[in-house]
């Protein structure tokens, strides 16, 4: 099994590199995004492992280039981050996994190889019946209002700091009760605190 992990400071990936090789994966580094990029045959990899900070262009507008290459492995998040806005856009991008560097190498294995085999944990979670049933694509405005509700924010705390009205902010929140299947703001409250943390 051929393995990348993308990360401008490989240094602090080499325990995740020593595990994987002694379960049996063959690993590439590469410390940047063009280095993977002039790669001539991305599709040899059967997994890629990308941090999401890095040198040029982050490691989300990295999944959108491998994707428009055609790019057959699947394609797992690997980060210190886990902010809501950032769980959004890397499914919107199509990725496989989400993982955290938090996790353990047993349970970080664990996952990876369910993703290998099909069980895409990340988008099976972002889908599932209790969070958007209808999935549809949410617009930067009402990421952006699910980011601060997540955040604890109150309304008008929220309208000022996003910089729109609060007419403008009730408009969204009517939208964001239809997709998330709730009838009140507190519901919707809920619904975001508990998927998402």
């Amino acid at each position: 099994m051929n393995v990348v992990i993308v990360d401008d400071h490989p240094s602090s990936n080499a325990g995740l590199r020593i595990y994987l090789e002694r379960e049996g994966f063959t690993v590439w580094d590469f410390s940047s995004p063009q280095e993977l990029l002039s790669e001539k045959d991305l599709n040899i990899y059967e997994l890629f492992i990308i941090d999401i900070v890095l040198s040029d262009i982050n490691g989300l507008e990295l999944t959108k280039m491998l994707k428009m290459k055609g790019l057959k492995g699947k394609i797992v998040i690997y980060t210190a981050f886990s902010k809501l806005n950032y769980k959004m856009e890397a499914f919107e991008c199509g990725v496989d996994g989400f993982l955290s560097k938090s996790l353990s190498m047993e349970l970080f294995l664990q996952e990876i190889l369910k993703i290998l085999s099909g069980k895409t944990k990340f988008k099976k979670e972002f889908l599932n019946e209790n969070r958007v049933p209808s999935v549809p694509k949410l617009s930067n405005a009402q990421k952006s209002i699910i980011n601060c509700i997540h955040r604890g924010l109150s309304r008008n705390q929220i309208a000022e700091e996003l910089k729109i009205s609060v007419k403008t902010y009730d408009y969204h929140i009517i939208n964001l009760k239809k997709v998330f299947g709730v009838q009140t703001t507190s519901e919707l409250r809920e619904k975001i605190y508990s998927s998402y943390l």
